[in-house]
């Protein structure tokens, strides 16, 4: 009895976990904030900020005292529509808090887009650090045209 009841606590759990965030890949940074501090609040002004663009790339920043600034970047992928990018955007802004929670640093890679955030300016910065391989098993059925 007590075997089928963690059996049904463990797969509830993680059924929990798979419907929190649909992400393909994220990566959390090692320094976290304080709920309510002057970069949470930016955090959140940066994420309303970018999931309300309907652009497919869209950078902003948040803040005015450099030690509590908020940088964030979107990017969808170039054959994503706008609508599906908005999307994407929107459900990544929400999901990130739950993928990262308190973290200062994140980036979140979805099918259609990615979001990426942090304490830190990266805008202009080279950053292979946060790279992330995802590898499609299936065949090209049009080798010419996938050249």
């Amino acid at each position: 009895m007590i075997d089928r009841w963690l059996l049904f606590l463990f797969l509830g759990l993680n059924l929990i976990h798979f419907a929190v965030a649909d992400d393909l890949a994220h990566i959390c940074g090692d320094r976290n904030y304080t709920t309510n501090s002057t970069f949470h609040s930016n955090l959140n002004l940066l994420l309303a900020s970018l999931s309300s663009t309907s652009s497919t790339f869209f950078n902003d920043t948040k803040g005015s005292v450099p030690a509590d600034l908020a940088y964030g970047l979107v990017l969808c992928r170039g054959d994503v529509t706008p609508s599906d990018c908005g999307t994407c955007i929107k459900n990544a802004a929400q999901d990130i808090l739950s993928l990262c929670p308190k973290s200062k640093k994140a980036t979140a890679w979805y099918d259609n887009c990615q979001l990426r955030y942090a304490d830190i300016d990266f805008l202009s910065v080279v950053d292979t650090n946060g790279s992330y391989v995802l590898v499609n098993m299936q065949n090209v059925t049009d080798p010419n045209t996938f050249i």
